[in-house]
């Protein structure tokens, strides 16, 4: 067999815990898919710099813009159309900081083969 790497980004899936409000005005929680691009080493690489730039330069690492490069899509997140929203940095500010810790926490998690669950 042979495999030809490609550059193009595979794109992966987990699971997230949501928390939301309910119609009634309960919060509830359901797991939502969570669809992000594989990370290589160089893209390790080059966001490490990019961000220690940023830092530099007396900027902040908002969650939003971050997840905003990973995330390929959160297809049960919709948008006033009933589509899935658009992954932009402004749409994640939208989302309760909570949330975004919890997909980035499981992307992280699907990343470590330590920390998948056992199937």
């Amino acid at each position: 067999m042979t495999i030809k790497l490609s550059k193009k980004p595979m794109v992966r899936e987990t699971t997230a815990a949501y928390e939301h409000q309910a119609d009634d005005g309960t919060i509830q929680t359901d797991e939502i898919r969570v669809r992000y691009y594989s990370i290589s080493v160089a893209d390790v690489k080059r966001q490490q710099a990019a961000n220690a730039a940023k830092i530099a330069a007396g900027e902040t690492l908002w969650f939003s813009e971050l997840l905003a490069e990973r995330l390929e899509s959160l297809p049960d997140i919709l948008d006033e159309k009933g589509k899935p929203i658009e992954i932009t940095a402004e749409n994640l500010e939208n989302i309760d900081l909570q949330n975004l810790e919890a997909i980035r926490t499981a992307i992280d998690n699907d990343l470590s083969p330590k920390l998948r669950p056992q199937k």
